[in-house]
Order: C-alpha cells, then sequence, then structure tokens
C-alpha cells in the first residue's frame, strides 16, 4: 500500500501545503493569496483563546515529525509530540494536544513536516492570533458517534474546539400544533409543541476568510456540537446564507439552529442529571372504569 498522510479539513485549523508552487484551488493555497488583483486587500487572521486548548488528530502511515508552532518570524516557540492511538495494518492514528496557553499573545503557525527517503510532506496553517480574551467569538465544541469526515472519533472519543467571530441572534418562537376541526369550525387543540430557533450569524465586521465557514460547514455535519455550553444542531432544511461584496474578500455568513434539546423547563439538580421534561406514568384505571391515580417511576430506560 502507497504511503499517505492525512489533514482531515474538520480540523479547527486550516491547513495548506507548504510549497512555493501552490495549486490554485481552495484548500491548496492561503486565504491572502487567493485575494484576486482587482479586490481589497484585506487579511485575514484566525482568533484563539489564550487559555483554550484542543486535540488534533492525523492518519498516516509514516511517523509524523512533531507538529511546530511557528512564531510571524518563522521561528519554532514549541512542539507537539503525536501519540499513537490506533493501530491498523497500514497506517495509524495519531493524537496531540494542541496548547499554546504558555505563549505570548500573539501570531503563529503551526507546521507539519513528514519525511521518508526521497518523500517530504509540508502543511502549514493559516495565521493564529492569540490573544487572552477575543471580543464577540464563540467557542465551538464538536465530536461524532461514528468515524466520518477522516476522523476516528470513536478511536478516543476526540472533542476538537473551534472558535471564530459569531453570534446566536433573532430567537423565534415556534410551535408544532396538531388540531381538530369539526365541520362547524370549532377547533380542539391535540397536542402542541413549543420550541425556539435562532440564526447563528458568522463574521463580525469586517468579515471573516471563507475558510472559517467551510470548517463550520464541516463541524455542523457532525452530530455533537456544543457552543458556549449549550448543544445545537443546525435546524432541518437549513443551509448557510453567505453575504459577499464584490471587491471585498472577506465574507459573513448565517444558518438556522434550534437547541439539541428542547427544554420545557428550567432545572436544577444537586446531584444526578434530570433527564429533559417530566417523566410520569398513569394507571390505566382510570376513573371511566375504576379510580385514577398516578403510580410512581422506578426504572428509566431511554431509548434511541
Amino acid at each position: 500500500m502507497a504511503n499517505h498522510f492525512t489533514i482531515p479539513l474538520i480540523w479547527p485549523f486550516k491547513m495548506v501545503p507548504s510549497t512555493e508552487t501552490p495549486g490554485i484551488h481552495f484548500h491548496d493555497d492561503w486565504a491572502c493569496n487567493q485575494v484576486r488583483d482587482w479586490e481589497m486587500k484585506r487579511y485575514y487572521q484566525q482568533k484563539w483563546r489564550k487559555a483554550t486548548t484542543t486535540p488534533l488528530q492525523i492518519e498516516a502511515s509514516i511517523t509524523p515529525e512533531t507538529l511546530k508552532v511557528l512564531d510571524r518570524h518563522g521561528a519554532i516557540v514549541k512542539a507537539f509530540t503525536w501519540t499513537a492511538v490506533l493501530t491498523e495494518t497500514y497506517y495509524k492514528i495519531y493524537e496531540t494536544t494542541f496548547d499554546i496557553s504558555d505563549l505570548d499573545e500573539g501570531v503563529y503557525y503551526l507546521h507539519q513536516q513528514v519525511t521518508f527517503g526521497a518523500l517530504d510532506w509540508n502543511y502549514i496553517s493559516e495565521p493564529i492570533s492569540m490573544k487572552t480574551t477575543w471580543p464577540r467569538t464563540l467557542l465551538f465544541t464538536y465530536t461524532n458517534s461514528f468515524n466520518d469526515q477522516d476522523v476516528a472519533w470513536t478511536a478516543t472519543g476526540i472533542e476538537m474546539k473551534f472558535l471564530c467571530e459569531a453570534d446566536i441572534q433573532d430567537a423565534e418562537f415556534l410551535r408544532d400544533r396538531a388540531a381538530y376541526i369539526n365541520q362547524t369550525r370549532d377547533l380542539t387543540n391535540l397536542s402542541g409543541i413549543p420550541y425556539n430557533a435562532f440564526k447563528l450569524r458568522i463574521g463580525d465586521a469586517p468579515g471573516v476568510a471563507p475558510y472559517v465557514v467551510d470548517i463550520l460547514s464541516r463541524i455542523f455535519c457532525c452530530d455533537s456540537i456544543d457552543i458556549e455550553g449549550l448543544a445545537y444542531q443546525s435546524d432541518e432544511g437549513s443551509k448557510w446564507e453567505v453575504s459577499r461584496i464584490k471587491g471585498y474578500p472577506l465574507i459573513g455568513a448565517e444558518i438556522d439552529i434550534v437547541p439539541e434539546i428542547n427544554k420545557t423547563s428550567q432545572q436544577s439538580a444537586d446531584t444526578t442529571p434530570l433527564s429533559a421534561g417530566i417523566v410520569m406514568a398513569y394507571n390505566i384505571e382510570t376513573a371511566f372504569f375504576g379510580p385514577g391515580s398516578l403510580v410512581p417511576v422506578v426504572d428509566i430506560e431511554e431509548q434511541g
């Protein structure tokens, strides 16, 4: 089997081939080099909070060198060692933890090299601007319940993190309702489920590089997405709406999202987490057949 090296595109950092002859396609080069000569020269640096760490994962048939952190002058200021977490016949899955909390605030790059004989593969990240705090940003934590998008999610239960300029806005107050209307238009409510929907807006002025929305689009294909402590999913049928200005290289975007769990109450518990909603059973011998009564629930088994 041929040697190979894989960096998933769902990584929280965009990595591109480090070469003097990059390709013309979206994932071939830095965003700044893809600004057309007739467009305004506006460049973008990915935001990162100093205290935030994230695991990273790769697949390789060759033992990779350390993942290096470069400063804006190209000097190596830190390195992360890859650890094999899964061994297959022709390749291994490796993980490491990205943590630059011990570095000074500034702009950094990730550089990955893999060499074997005549092979010399090099990748470098888009610029990462690290500060203690970044206003108007949201932290996304994401994972998946099965292996997908070239990530072995189940090997270690990896949860990656991503940060970008974002806000949750425009709450909508919706309901799924079923009703019965008779021949004289009398209406009886049969059931109703209220819920909220929101707009996730990306790109605080002056906007973000297009790769930010590309990463988020991949993140929202995962089945577990946490945004600053609350689980969300994109609403059924929703798609990214991208805002562009002709001649301007940065963009904004938005998508409809809903909480993953549709809460019907504010709940507090001391030790045992509560299931969503109220759980009860009712004695089938109601007042029509006999004295009606509630019966206690002694065991709960969640399906699905």
